[in-house]
């Protein structure tokens, strides 16, 4: 998946590399438009390169693992909880960092429900304990 943020023509890049276009019946690949993430301070110094060397004429990049996970934070459903607890346990993710993170760079600047989301971080801090590092 890539976010179409900051692109002009988000219909036309649709179409051409949208889901079930040639770009994913050919490579299974396919991009598509997010409209909302809250992602922390100085997230793009931290993206990682997927899949390097694979194609000649493209690039895919994706949020570090942290990242990902505190993109999630202001949500929280059960997949995105899913989804955290399967990074806490496969990357893994220091717990202590997470926290950190959020604290320092998601949570000063970010725009909505404060309260819910330090809630959402308590909770994934006790839930998540015994599969990260703690």
């Amino acid at each position: 998946m890539f976010s179409f943020a900051g692109i002009p023509n988000k219909d036309l890049l649709q179409s051409l590399g949208g889901f079930d276009s040639p770009l994913f019946k050919k490579h299974g690949l396919y991009m598509d438009h997010v409209t909302v993430a809250n992602l922390p301070e100085n997230y793009q110094d931290r993206i990682v390169e997927m899949f390097p060397g694979t194609y000649r004429r493209i690039q895919l990049y994706t949020l570090d693992a942290y990242d990902l996970a505190l993109s999630k934070i202001d949500r929280n459903s059960e997949k995105d909880r899913e989804d955290v607890k399967y990074l806490v346990r496969n990357v893994p993710l220091d717990l202590h960092v997470l926290k950190k993170r959020y604290e320092s760079e998601l949570r000063p600047g970010f725009i909505g429900n404060i309260d819910w989301t330090d809630k959402t971080m308590k909770f994934w801090m006790e839930e998540f304990a015994e599969d990260g590092t703690t």
